[in-house]
């Protein structure tokens, strides 16, 4: 059988690392190169535990350069020639693919070099009503169509200073793919594509990402700090349409804004039920991830709201 490996950099994904790791190996991906990058949080234990339980490679690094991209070769090296992998499957900790019948091999096309699939985000809070526990396995606002990205984008890089009506994880984001390691030219920053001899095609919306990019403020807070940290002061020299969410995420903290920025993300009642009769928003009931990361029942939810 095709052989995949699932291929990540993380820092400070306590929450969720464990249940990224045991979802995808459920299913069908063989093994896992991680490269932690300078976790300060339970990241570095729970990988150590994990490692002595399935077939995964840690790699440790104190704090990867903004400029240096040798660590991606190091994960293809690691892949291809340790773990024998035959596609990767290049995925964050805050991600988790979701193909039709629960099994990667299944949408795996040799024709071709690379397969895309589109992301979904998943608002934070728990239930309907949007509780705020912090705990992604009990977020079920999934960002069925979302708005498109240059209302947002405009405003956060200051081309435009209208204010967007919806929050900016109701905008859409970009794709992820699932890569052929024969003919492998370049997987792009951020694994969102990828250039191979054998070229690219779309996977079918059946097969999608679920992305929970914002899971409590504290994790918000770390990973705009992170951000903040790897890209220095060099910010105003670079294209300010790249990363350009946590660009203004981070200016956001710096004036003291951050924390209102959180509770955007926590929609009126009213909005809610607007949005999912738009088609906007859906529910993920029961939640897909529930078996991965086994906790209390959340309180009983219904797609009316």
């Amino acid at each position: 059988m095709t052989r995949l490996v699932q291929i990540s950099i993380v820092r400070n994904e306590q929450d969720v690392i464990e249940a990224n790791l045991r979802h995808h190996r459920n299913l069908g991906v063989a093994a896992a190169a991680v490269i932690d990058n300078g976790s300060s949080d339970g990241t570095p234990e729970i990988l150590e535990d994990l490692a002595r339980r399935m077939d995964l490679v840690v790699i440790r690094k104190d704090c990867i350069a903004k400029h240096d991209l040798s660590w991606r070769e190091e994960l293809l090296s690691v892949a291809r020639d340790v773990l024998q992998g035959d596609w990767i499957v290049p995925v964050d900790a805050d991600e988790f693919w979701m193909p039709p019948g629960g099994d990667l091999h299944t949408v795996l096309d040799d024709s071709v070099g690379v397969l895309e699939a589109r992301r979904d985000n998943v608002l934070p809070g728990a239930g309907i009503d949007q509780e705020d526990l912090g705990d992604f396995r009990h977020s079920v606002l999934r960002v069925r169509q979302p708005f498109p990205v240059q209302a947002w984008k405009a405003f956060a890089t200051g081309a435009d200073d209208c204010v967007p009506d919806h929050p900016i994880l109701m905008s859409e984001i970009r794709p992820k793919v699932l890569c052929r390691l024969e003919g492998l030219i370049e997987l792009g920053y951020g694994f969102h594509e990828a250039r191979h001899a054998e070229g690219t095609r779309k996977l079918p919306d059946s097969c999608r990402l679920l992305h929970f990019p914002v899971r409590s403020f504290e994790q918000f807070r770390a990973k705009v700090q992170a951000h903040a940290r790897s890209h220095g002061l060099a910010w105003h020299n670079e294209d300010p349409t790249r990363s350009w969410h946590l660009k203004y995420w981070n200016r956001l903290r710096n004036e003291g804004r951050l924390e209102a920025e959180y509770r955007s993300f926590f929609l009126p009642r009213e909005r809610r039920l607007t949005f999912h009769q738009l088609g906007v928003l859906d529910v993920l009931v029961p939640h897909p991830l529930a078996v991965e990361a086994p906790m209390a029942a959340p309180r009983e939810m219904t797609a009316e709201f």
